[in-house]
């Protein structure tokens, strides 16, 4: 599958490349209310995590966010791979996998702001 996602031509539309990116259509006010609902849940999952974890997440500063990125567009790619061969997943979604970039980026950001504070 990996080969075929390296082939694609996202200017030439042909059938396999719709199936691969299958373009969603929302208007505005769906998305403003999505954006902001799914950024309440990962504010609340965050808060939640790094509490469990006792603030991990920030020891190695950005090369630890690096690190966990690396790790979760490594698995997003092996996500969307099974997805699009019907392979069955296990443990962690598609979505549970984005909301998890989202909450390492936003630690990374709040490393920025702290190093930038420091200054």
């Amino acid at each position: 599958m990996r080969k075929n996602l390296e082939k694609i031509d996202a200017s030439k539309r042909t059938k396999e490349n719709k199936k691969l990116f299958n373009k969603t259509e929302i208007s505005q006010t769906d998305f403003s209310v999505n954006a902001k609902n799914i950024l309440n849940s990962v504010y609340e999952t965050l808060i939640k995590k790094n509490s469990m974890y006792g603030g991990a997440s920030f020891d190695l500063g950005n090369v630890g966010t690096y690190v966990h990125i690396h790790d979760k567009t490594t698995r997003l790619r092996s996500l969307i791979e099974k997805q699009q061969t019907g392979e069955k997943v296990y443990f962690e979604s598609i979505e549970d996998t984005l909301k998890d970039l989202i909450g390492y980026a936003t630690i990374g950001l709040c490393i920025l702001e702290d190093e930038n504070n420091k200054k």
